[in-house]
């Protein structure tokens, strides 16, 4: 998994750890293609840190019962769902657009020009 556009390998595709550009700068593939495409990617992120969470707290009852610090473990809590959602985060946006770019037709997010230098120019139908 890497922070890497799925058509071409760029790795310059993010403006800042958390900000997604819109188009590949390299090939032109549209990241953003659609209203809600990037539900899959909270899915993913949610799924992550919500795992996390639950090996933090299982092991820290296995760990700690019966006298379990409740301030340690809800601060501990916080700093991991923190922690995990954010460094997870733009893996998750380059895992969705890998994945999108699997299930439709690949060029449909190619910039008009690089659609027809690939040989994918859309015909009407």
């Amino acid at each position: 998994m890497s922070k890497r556009c799925p058509w071409c390998g760029n790795g310059q595709i993010f403006r800042h750890w958390l900000r997604i550009l819109d188009r590949c700068p390299r090939c032109g593939l549209r990241f953003d293609r659609e209203e809600g495409a990037w539900l899959m990617s909270i899915t993913i992120n949610y799924g992550v840190t919500a795992l996390g969470w639950i090996v933090l707290f299982v092991g820290a009852l296995v760990i700690y019962l019966p006298h379990v610090n409740v301030v340690a473990l809800l601060l501990a809590s916080v700093a991991e769902i923190v922690v995990v959602a954010v460094l997870t985060y733009p893996y998750s946006k380059t895992l969705t657009a890998a994945a999108d770019l699997l299930v439709h037709n690949a060029h449909k997010g190619l910039a008009p020009e690089l659609a027809r230098r690939f040989g994918l120019e859309q015909t009407p139908r």
